[in-house]
């Protein structure tokens, strides 16, 4: 239990939260008889995302993307394999697999010569 969700307070038998989670990013996930709910903390906004009497929950799993800068090929590592990845994709050759959010070294939303720089500092030792 993380405390008290703002928007309900109530009857905890009726409609009151049956369970409460603190997520990774430091919003609220709770449940009640109407389903599972997410409160933004930095609007105070609580959202359903999961309807349908869910009163309980014990165990969600959340897979949480992570982006690890440089790696364009997916595999969890940063090496040239990664330079030949945004080079290839530059050049249009479309290599699988790609990760575009690793790629964009630079996080301009573009892959350029400046992801291929930003890669090879990165395999070098620094940013």
């Amino acid at each position: 239990m993380v405390g008290p969700v703002p928007g309900t307070v109530g009857n905890p038998v009726a409609s009151g939260p049956r369970g409460n989670f603190q997520l990774g990013n430091g919003n609220i996930m709770w449940s009640n008889n109407e389903g599972i709910h997410i409160v933004d903390m930095t609007t105070g906004a609580s959202n359903n995302v999961m309807g349908g009497g869910s009163r309980y929950f014990s165990l969600i799993s959340i897979e949480i993307a992570t982006v690890l800068a440089g790696d364009a090929n997916c595999d969890g590592m940063v090496n040239v394999l990664d330079i030949i990845a945004i080079a290839n994709y530059i050049m249009g050759l479309n290599p699988e697999p790609f990760c575009f959010e690793n790629a964009d070294v630079n996080a301009d939303n573009i892959i350029d010569v400046l992801d291929v720089i930003g890669t090879a500092n990165i395999i070098m030792g620094g940013e």
